[in-house]
This record gives structure tokens, C-alpha cells and sequence, in this order.
């Protein structure tokens, strides 16, 4: 895994194409190539396949950059990128490669950014979707990425929104106690573990690595295994079904982001949700040791991606518009020009073009920002409101407390000032017979001496 800022990647950039001109317009494979060829991150080759076997190439003959070229027949665009893929990782031996797509053009920042993760310890690289609202035919909505990457469900007995991955075992975890006892051993067992939750999390001091999901399962597994030993009938599927979900919740209550991130990815690929937009993909050499050397399992891109994702990879969404449709740019003044590498008539007024072009992509970025910030401010209105209530109540909770405190003290009061009265009323009565009795027998005693005299 690489890890280190300061490592030097060999890194290329694939390109693949058949009858271009049949499928593109020259404007969009010339915008293409202009953002490609003006990445702030310089420090990559070009692999570049013709898979209709001829030799004609998009790219001008005096680039600044190490350019290797094939002209080979294939019948569909997967065989062609596992061609390269082949070539690029165990020929060649690169570590990162940066997908190319001809109808598309990219963010001059776009090979930064994702070397970037690269180097924090990430292996496969996509970003948010641009909505296309057009198409080479016909309109087409393509799937938007941010809107599943914030999708949450709300809990309304917890007054929360979590990820979708955590939806099932919340709901487990607040319904389990209302489940009654039965014959279902796995319910049973769930139960056990919720009880006795914080047991199961004593060695977990920090969830910080996605790689030691193994390891967490594993102990989970152990100790299910030590505490349910009297269970005769719990066979292994339960058992690690079970410890699937006991490690979601656990998951759910550590609240890493990380690990939250790459579980929700995952999530998604399971419902056939395909979250990796193949126009900015980015590999590392991971990737290869894990797929590509079969070359029997290049597939289709979602199938592909659910495969990789049982592995222990991890992916990265850039939360940035990374690349466009040149058709939904019309306000780009290019020619139809004759790619016959020229490199004068290919690249006219190259300053100016990089400059109209970052600025096309700040835009959309400025808007996606202004879309992503209305959607904060409504969540956070619905959150202040949610607090403002739980205030009102705590106050009016507080409120009773208070008022029933105080008649308490009250009825105290009144209740000690009776008993004061009552202790005070029958000292004074025990002193007035004291006082009484004293006086009978000074009175006696008179009467006694005055017989005597007599």
C-alpha cells in the first residue's frame, strides 16, 4: 500500500479508440486531448491503442511527453482496456493509471488530485458525475453520484440520519427487544450480542484502517464462539452473518468516516449501484494484482467494480466535477479541424483555450458548490428546528421539575412549622402543669405548717 508523500509513481494515461470520427466530433476529441495534455501533474507517459488496426493516432507528433502507440483489433472497448491494462501494469510495470475517455474533457488538476489519494493509501480513484443534459443522439440522464453519496435514511426514533449500509441493523437494534422469543437462532443470538455489546468492543481502541475489517470479524467470531460454546446447533453461515452485523453496529456506533465511506461504496455496488464513473477513473497497481491478470474477468464496468469491492481496496469519490461533456458546451468556438498531426493547426491559441477552460470547469465547480450548500442549509434548518424542539421540551420538562420542587419544599415547610407549633404548644403545656403541680404543693405545705402551729 502506498503510504509516503515523497514516492515517485510511474504513471500513464490510457487512451483507446476505434472509427473516432465515426462516433465523435472532431471539436470534442480536440478539447480532449488539449485538457490532457495541459494536467498541472506532468509526470505521467501516454498509452495510446488504435483497436480499429490502423495507425492513425489523435495525438500530434511533437508532444512533450513519452508517447507508445499499438494499432491492434478488438471488438468491444473492455478487451481494448484490458489490453492496455495488461501492458501498462505487468509489461511495463506503471504504478497509477488515469483513464482517458475521448468524448470527455478533464480538469487541468485532475491527475494531481487523484496521485493525491494515491498516496494516501487509496487504489481506485473516481469524482462526482457531471449531468450530461445532452447526448450524441438523443437527452440523457446519467446517474448522479453526489446524490447516493448523501443519501441517508432518517431514524425517527433517534432523530438521526445515518449512511444506507447502517439502515438494516439500526433498524435490528431498535426492534430486536420487541421481537419475542422464539426457534430463530440468528434473532437469539443477535440479541445476546446487543446486550453485551460493549464486551465485543473492549480490544477495539480505534477503528483507523479499513484493513483490519478482517481482524475485527475474526475477533467478533472468537468470542461469539466462547461465549455461545453451549449452542449445539449454531453452524458457521449464522454465525458469520451474525458477526456481519454485530460488526456493522459496532461500525455504527465508532462512526468513522473512513470506514463508513468504504462500507457505503461497497453498499451501493451490492444493490447494483455503479458508483465509479469509468470517464476519470484512476488505478493503482493494486488493482492489477487483484483483477486484471484474468484476463477472462474484464467484464462490465458494474460487475467489475462489485467484484473488486469484496476485496479489502479501497475507493475514493472526489467530491469535485472532474470532467465534462464537450456537447453540453456549445459556447466553445472550435473549428472542425483536421487532425493530421499539425501541432499548429491542432493546438491554435493553446494559452487561451487552457485559460476559457479552467474557467468553464470553476464554474461548474462554483455551481455544484451553491447546489451542495442550499442542500446543507435545509438539512441544517431541519436540524435547528429538531433542536429547538428537544429545547422546548427539556425546558418544559425542567419547568415541571422546578414547580413540582418547589410545592415539595413548601408542603415541608408548612409541615415543620405545624410540627414546630405542636412541640412548642405541648412544652408549654407540660410547663403550665409543672407550674400547677408546684403550686398545689406549696399550698399544701402552707396548710400543713399551719395545722401544726394550731
Amino acid at each position: 500500500m502506498y503510504n509516503t508523500t515523497d514516492i515517485e509513481f510511474k504513471c500513464a494515461a490510457l487512451v483507446y479508440h476505434k472509427n473516432i470520427f465515426d462516433i465523435y466530433q472532431k471539436k470534442w476529441i480536440s478539447k480532449c486531448i488539449d485538457s490532457v495534455l495541459h494536467q498541472s501533474f506532468t509526470q505521467f507517459d501516454i498509452l495510446e491503442l488504435n483497436y480499429d488496426g490502423t495507425d492513425f493516432s489523435v495525438f500530434p507528433p511533437d508532444i512533450n511527453y513519452k508517447k507508445v502507440f499499438w494499432n491492434k483489433s478488438f471488438n468491444s472497448h473492455y478487451e481494448a482496456r484490458g489490453f492496455l491494462l495488461h501492458k501498462a501494469f505487468h509489461e511495463m510495470k506503471y504504478d497509477i493509471i488515469f483513464n482517458v475517455q475521448l468524448d470527455k474533457f478533464y480538469h487541468l488538476d485532475r491527475f494531481k488530485y487523484q496521485v493525491e489519494e494515491i498516496k494516501r493509501g487509496y487504489d481506485i480513484i473516481s469524482s462526482v458525475n457531471h449531468l450530461s443534459k445532452k447526448n450524441k443522439k438523443e437527452p440523457q440522464n446519467l446517474l448522479n453520484i453526489t446524490e447516493y453519496l448523501e443519501d441517508k435514511f432518517y431514524c425517527e426514533q433517534c432523530k438521526c440520519s445515518y449512511p444506507p449500509v447502517f439502515k438494516q441493523i439500526h433498524q435490528l437494534s431498535h426492534n430486536i427487544e420487541n421481537t419475542p422469543k422464539g426457534d430463530d437462532l440468528f434473532l437469539e443470538l443477535l440479541r445476546h450480542c446487543f446486550v453485551n455489546i460493549e464486551s465485543l468492543r473492549i480490544n477495539f481502541n480505534q477503528f483507523d484502517k479499513f484493513e483490519k475489517m478482517d481482524d475485527y470479524r475474526d475477533y467478533i467470531t472468537n468470542t461469539l464462539l466462547q461465549s455461545l460454546a453451549a449452542k449445539n446447533n449454531l453452524d458457521i453461515s449464522t454465525l458469520k452473518k451474525l458477526c456481519h452485523y454485530i460488526l456493522l453496529f459496532i461500525l455504527m456506533i465508532e462512526n468513522n468516516n473512513e470506514i463508513t465511506e468504504q462500507l457505503n461504496i461497497r453498499w451501493f455496488f451490492d444493490k447494483n449501484i455503479n458508483l465509479i464513473e469509468n470517464a476519470c477513473v484512476c488505478l493503482n497497481r493494486n488493482v492489477w494484482n487483484h483483477m486484471f491478470e484474468n484476463s477472462s474477468n474484464i467484464t462490465k464496468d458494474i460487475q467489475l467494480w462489485k467484484i473488486l469491492s469484496k476485496t479489502q481496496l479501497k475507493f475514493k469519490i472526489i467530491n469535485k466535477v472532474l470532467f465534462k461533456y464537450p456537447e453540453d458546451t456549445e459556447t466553445e468556438n472550435v473549428k472542425n479541424i483536421n487532425l493530421c498531426h499539425q501541432i499548429n493547426e491542432f493546438f491554435p491559441k493553446q494559452t487561451f483555450k487552457k485559460n476559457r477552460l479552467q474557467k468553464e470547469l470553476d464554474r461548474e465547480e462554483r455551481k455544484r458548490r451553491r447546489e451542495a450548500r442550499k442542500i446543507n442549509d435545509i438539512q441544517k434548518r431541519v436540524q435547528d428546528k429538531e433542536q429547538h424542539q428537544k429545547y422546548l421540551e427539556q425546558l418544559r420538562s425542567k419547568t415541571k421539575l422546578n414547580e413540582y420542587k418547589t410545592m415539595k419544599e413548601k408542603q415541608q415547610s408548612i409541615l415543620k412549622q405545624q410540627n414546630n407549633e405542636i412541640q412548642t404548644d405541648s412544652t408549654n403545656r407540660r410547663m403550665n402543669r409543672f407550674h400547677q403541680k408546684q403550686l398545689r404543693k406549696n399550698h399544701l405545705n402552707k396548710q400543713y405548717r399551719e395545722i401544726n402551729l394550731d
